[in-house]
């Protein structure tokens, strides 16, 4: 995990030290988990170690701020952390108990500014009216929450694409595509603000003609490279040959039958 989050040196230099101090926590987290056969279900010991972690490998020199600690247990296995300065930055991640990083990033706090919708961009109305019917499409469907890990398919490589599918993983109850694409770090003035971040499109099928809706877990922005995925159900079904994920650099063709 390493962000390296704003346009200032000082904001660089806080946003390496504060990814260094989370890697370490988390990396300690994974070692126990190696060791317990997994993270285990008691939230608040768990909390309890990441701050003990956190007061064991901050830096004084680096980060001379208060630490705090955040940590939440989610099904299937995972855990999200922040780590971060009282009154600044701070550095979250969400990671799965086998050491795969879901998502992460850096943020700062900052003043609250709500915005109307009447003072927004077009494109930040039409972002909000795509996730209303996202969130209609969805509605009284199960929910994807990373049950039952089947396996992951690898996509074939794509050079060009300024979008790049890297892999989807399968569960019992959908699939969790993994992608990457380069972006522009946000300015201060959005950092301060509630601003709408652009979901990249995307779309996924099969060859049998399965409906696909999208997961109300997704991560995505950031910079300058988004390591982000995005959650789909319901789960592929067994028959199903080829997925197909469109955005828009193109589809792409995983073959599920390898």
């Amino acid at each position: 995990m390493n962000w390296m989050p704003g346009r200032t040196e000082e904001e660089r230099r806080q946003g390496a030290a504060l990814s260094l101090l989370l890697n370490r926590v988390v990396l300690g987290l994974l070692d126990d988990a190696r060791h317990a056969g997994g993270f285990g279900d008691d939230e608040s010991a768990l909390r309890a170690r990441a701050a003990e972690l956190a007061q064991r490998f901050v830096d004084p020199a680096s980060i001379a701020g208060d630490i705090s600690v955040w940590l939440k247990l989610l099904k299937g296995g995972r855990i999200e952390v922040r780590v971060g300065e009282d009154e600044g930055a701070h550095a979250n991640a969400e990671v799965r108990e086998d050491g795969y990083v879901l998502g992460g990033g850096i943020g700062r706090r900052g003043r609250v500014r709500t915005r109307k919708p009447a003072d927004m961009e077009p494109w930040e109305r039409e972002e909000l009216q795509r996730r209303k019917l996202a969130d209609e499409a969805r509605r009284g469907k199960p929910k994807f929450d990373g049950r039952d890990y089947q396996r992951t398919v690898v996509a074939p490589p794509q050079p060009e694409a300024k979008q790049r599918i890297l892999a989807v993983e399968l569960y019992g109850d959908g699939l969790i595509v993994d992608f990457t694409y380069d972006t522009e770090m946000p300015t201060a003035e959005e950092i301060e603000e509630t601003y709408i971040t652009p979901r990249p499109p995307m779309r996924v099928e099969d060859d049998l003609g399965t409906d696909y809706y999208e997961g109300e877990r997704a991560s995505f922005g950031g910079g300058p490279a988004s390591q982000a995925y995005f959650t789909f159900a319901p789960a592929v079904p067994p028959a199903a040959r080829v997925l197909r994920i469109t955005t828009d650099s193109g589809t792409v063709e995983l073959d599920l039958q390898l």
